[in-house]
């Protein structure tokens, strides 16, 4: 009988061997904060995610599973947790080690740096340079400090828009993770690749929850937050709310939620979004939590709480990429009207100009433009003022588009082109530019950001 001691500097040589070759962290550097780049991650493999009917999926085994768990998932979680006892020799060494054993399973390590900000994130997706994929799901960690929020996007194409707005939270509340499904709920026949339906709790997507909510101490309150889409009912059922919240504490009153919860509010408050608490009303009967797999784990455990976000049909369509906007990218193009894609701050720190008497016409008519997407609309612009210069912008940040109208002096009007309150108008100060402004601008997704005019 004999032991093996392995150090893991030694696990990783032999990991390393075992693959054929040196596996090292990829490292990317970019302009776009997470939620841009995740965004625009989507849009391009939104169609290699496994597709309906397609049987893709490859349910994952205990033994995969508990790979996933021992190897992958745990170390990292347990790194991010002592980053300030470590130097970046020892976190680069580990992430290593790490990135040579999600090798192994066919996934791989990125590490993520906003460049403006400095911000780190790591990416664990899945290869696809392999013969056969498995389709298990993407996995996003914030490394450095982080709100205890988990985020989950268990349908992100077949419920649509659910993943921009997952990305836009991802961000918006500093959570310290979010997970994403990798296959259409109905990619198998046989119902296996939907990760909401309670006899597929073995999943990649559950093992994030389970192991997130696990490594949090017991004296530390933890939120899983569900990103969910709701449809159209019959007028006498349909709510008002942008937002359906459903608490997996059951119907309780705003002033018991835990201060996660309450954060939160304050958050959709900020943008703009009307909430109600799912509470047993005919006009929010439907969407309780329920027996979801995803809750049942957190039940078990001391301040663990799990809530399903519900998002509206409208709320949803402005976190449509304006990026995928082919018939908006027509108009432009046709009228002769330049896109540019870059960050809205900078833009206007470089452009951004007073102007006292900015037109009422000018602005029904951007009104009217965002009300009904028509060209005429656009073109009545140019026409009737030839001398300021007219732009398309998309953001790289949050994936919105927005009209920009400049005079000599600079840019005096942004209006959103698919704003979620399109009568909502900001007025912004220069000397310096408010970037609180700014950022609220395109947080409510308000109709216009104006410097100058009557407030």
């Amino acid at each position: 009988f004999a032991e093996l001691f392995l150090t893991q500097t030694d696990q990783r040589k032999l990991l390393a061997q075992s693959l054929g070759e040196e596996e090292s962290l990829e490292t990317q550097v970019n302009v776009q904060r997470i939620d841009g780049y995740l965004q625009q991650w989507l849009l391009e493999k939104k169609g290699r995610l496994a597709r309906r009917g397609t049987d893709s999926y490859r349910p994952p085994s205990p033994e995969e599973l508990l790979y996933f768990d021992e190897e992958v998932i745990t170390p990292l979680l347990r790194l991010i947790d002592r980053l300030a006892e470590t130097d970046t020799a020892q976190q680069d060494a580990e992430l290593n080690r790490i990135a040579a054993a999600a090798r192994a399973i066919d996934y791989r390590l990125i590490k993520y740096r906003h460049q403006r900000s400095g911000r780190e994130y790591l990416i664990i997706e899945e290869r696809e340079d392999i013969r056969r994929r498995r389709y298990w799901g993407t996995i996003v960690l914030r490394f450095g400090p982080s709100e205890k929020y988990l985020v989950q996007v268990p349908r992100p194409l077949y419920e649509l828009n659910s993943f921009e707005y997952a990305v836009s939270l991802f961000e918006r509340l500093q959570a310290r993770g979010l997970v994403v499904a990798g296959a259409h709920p109905f990619a198998n026949h046989d119902g296996s690749a939907d990760t909401v339906r309670l006899e597929n709790i073995p999943s990649l997507f559950n093992l994030v929850s389970q192991v997130t909510l696990r490594e949090t101490p017991l004296d530390e309150t933890e939120l899983v937050i569900h990103c969910r889409a709701f449809g159209l009912r019959p007028v006498e059922e349909q709510t008002g709310s942008d937002v359906l919240l459903a608490f997996s504490d059951g119907i309780i009153h705003e002033r018991q939620l835990p201060m996660l919860g309450l954060r939160l509010l304050d958050a959709l408050r900020e943008d703009s979004l009307a909430y109600q608490i799912v509470d047993g009303s005919p006009d929010t009967a439907g969407y309780e939590v329920g027996g979801l797999p995803q809750s049942l784990y957190a039940a078990n455990l001391p301040d663990k709480h799990f809530l399903i976000l519900w998002l509206s049909p409208l709320s949803r369509d402005s976190y449509r990429q304006q990026s995928d906007n082919h018939l908006q990218e027509k108009q432009f193009r046709a009228l002769q009207i330049p896109t540019l894609k870059g960050d809205l701050m900078d833009y206007l720190q470089a452009r951004a100009a007073v102007r006292s008497d900015i037109p009422d016409d000018l602005l029904a008519t951007v009104l009217h433009y965002q009300d009904n997407h028509d060209i005429v609309s656009l073109r009545r612009l140019q026409v009737q003022w030839p001398e300021w210069r007219l732009q398309r912008l998309i953001d790289l940040d949050t994936q919105q588009a927005f009209l920009t109208v400049a005079d000599r002096r600079g840019v005096f009007l942004v209006g959103n082109l698919n704003p979620r309150k399109p009568a909502m108008q900001i007025q912004a100060t220069l000397e310096p530019l408010s970037e609180a402004q700014v950022s609220a601008f395109l947080a409510s997704r308000a109709g216009r950001l104006v410097f100058g005019g009557q407030p």
